[in-house]
C-alpha cells in the first residue's frame, strides 16, 4: 500500500475532518506519498505515522519514539505542532531527548533504575 493509501483509510475509520492535502504538504510528502510504503526511508515512514496520527483526530495521542529518523527541520516541525494540538489533545509521548521535549511539556516522567520520577517541566 501506499502512504495516501493509509491516510484515506485513517479519516475513514476516524470519520476526521483533518484535510490530508494539507497534512502531505506540511510534512513534505508530496513526491512520495503515492509510493509503496517498502520504499520509504525511516523519516520518511515517520512523517507518514505523525500524519496518520493527526488526521485521526483523536483526542488523545500516545505517541512512543516520535522523533526518530527525523532530520532537525522535521523535529522543529514536530514539536510546533505537537504544541499546537497540545491545547485541545490530551498527548503522551516518550522520547530519549528530555531537552528537546521539555519546553512543550506540561509533566515530565522520568523512568530510571526500574523508579519512576517526577521533573519538573
Amino acid at each position: 500500500m501506499a502512504g495516501m493509501d493509509y491516510l484515506k483509510l485513517v479519516k475513514q475509520l476516524w470519520q476526521s475532518q483533518v484535510n490530508i492535502a494539507e497534512e502531505i504538504r506540511y510534512w513534505q510528502m508530496t513526491d512520495y506519498i503515492k509510493l509503496p510504503i517498502k520504499k520509504y526511508s525511516l523519516g520518511m515512514k515517520q512523517k507518514l505515522l505523525i500524519a496518520m496520527y493527526i488526521i485521526s483526530d483523536a483526542s488523545y495521542l500516545f505517541m512512543d519514539e516520535i522523533s526518530n529518523g527525523l532530520d532537525d527541520n522535521s523535529r522543529q516541525k514536530l514539536l510546533d505542532r505537537l504544541q499546537t494540538l497540545s491545547v485541545a489533545k490530551c498527548i503522551l509521548l516518550t522520547s530519549h531527548y528530555r531537552n528537546e521535549i521539555a519546553p512543550i511539556a506540561d509533566q515530565i516522567l522520568e523512568l530510571k533504575n526500574q523508579t519512576m520520577a517526577v521533573l519538573p517541566a
